[in-house]
């Protein structure tokens, strides 16, 4: 299998499961929040370009969720528009 083909396989297998899997939202979330910087978890903001946790386009909205214990139907409905572009760090928690 080429890298191509193993990307899109791992990038599919990411979307399938944040579809599908209520607990891996909640899990993907909180890995990308522990991949944040330190400063960058306190502001809830993205201020270095290290490829790591959320842009910083996101990283308001999505550290507040990561920090909690459950999701409600909505956030997990906003969660799952949000993380698929994650999918090349999430693979890591496959």
């Amino acid at each position: 299998m080429g890298i191509n083909k193993r990307a899109i396989k791992a990038r599919d297998e990411v979307r399938n499961r944040l579809l599908n899997d209520d607990e891996f939202v909640l899990r993907a979330l909180q890995f990308l929040y522990a991949r944040q910087t330190s400063a960058e978890q306190i502001m809830e903001d993205a201020v270095e370009l290290n490829g790591r946790g959320f842009n910083s386009r996101d990283a308001n909205f999505l550290s507040s969720l990561a920090k909690q214990a459950s999701l409600s139907g909505n956030q997990r409905v906003w969660a799952r528009r949000v993380l698929p572009k994650y999918w090349r760090q999430l693979q890591e928690i496959l």
